[in-house]
């Protein structure tokens, strides 16, 4: 039986235990809607949910802000160069996710190109970060920011995995007239998930795009969100 989306990975988790993804979902929405919204709050919580429901060692959320992409908020990591990392937009693995609206899923970062600054590449192998998957956040069409998540381990996707991505990568484009998750899409969901691992993977969708509808909600132009502001207007 092919293990739910949360707990792939539990081995290499270092005795995390994994969230469900409902409970992730229920513990977001009770932030947002608390009496004083603290965005940062918010979006530290979407990293480190982020990070169990996978089971990834490290988890990282970086904002557009004018020409470039800047970590804000990161989970798992060890060493500081996490957090200082930024790239130009359309080049290293955040700038070309935000730039062509898509995820980008690399096996080993040593060997990615793309401009991404050696910088960026240092900060990883510090880390000893092997692989790394990047989905883009969108407001309205727009980038606004990506949502990362990382293994010390190299990984290789599987066709349960495939599955899982591309549909995660349907559901989460709407803003720029995709129809939503396809019916082949769905059909090999269904081909590789039974009805708990399928809802729990609509709920880990839903998580993805909670952040997303959290600039939407606050009416936030992109690039414009600095940490602690909401809760100075709260002030």
């Amino acid at each position: 039986m092919i293990e739910p989306l949360w707990a792939a990975g539990a081995a290499r988790s270092s005795g995390r235990e994994p969230v469900r993804s409902y409970d992730a979902l229920i513990e977001i929405a009770t932030q947002i809607h608390a009496e004083e919204f603290n965005a940062d709050a918010v979006l530290r919580l979407v990293v480190d949910r982020a990070r169990e429901l996978l089971a990834t060692d490290l988890a990282w959320l970086a904002l557009a802000e004018g020409d470039h992409v800047r970590v804000r908020i990161a989970a798992g990591a060890t060493t500081p160069g996490i957090g200082r990392m930024e790239v130009a937009l359309g080049t290293g693995i955040g700038g070309i996710a935000l730039r062509e609206g898509r995820t980008v899923i690399v096996g080993d970062q040593a060997l990615y190109g793309n401009g991404m600054p050696s910088t960026v590449h240092e900060a990883l192998e510090a880390e000893g970060v092997v692989s790394v998957m990047c989905a883009p956040m969108l407001r309205d069409g727009q980038m606004v920011g990506a949502l990362y998540v990382a293994s010390r381990e190299a990984t290789v996707f599987d066709d349960a995995e495939r599955a899982a991505l591309a549909f995660a990568e349907e559901g989460t484009r709407l803003a720029d007239a995709h129809t939503g998750v396809s019916d082949d899409t769905w059909a090999l969901v269904r081909k590789h998930y039974d009805d708990e691992q399928a809802a729990a993977l609509v709920c880990l969708v839903a998580l993805i795009n909670a952040a997303n509808r959290i600039n939407v909600i606050a009416r936030t132009p992109a690039g414009s969100y600095e940490p602690g502001m909401f809760a100075a207007m709260a002030g």
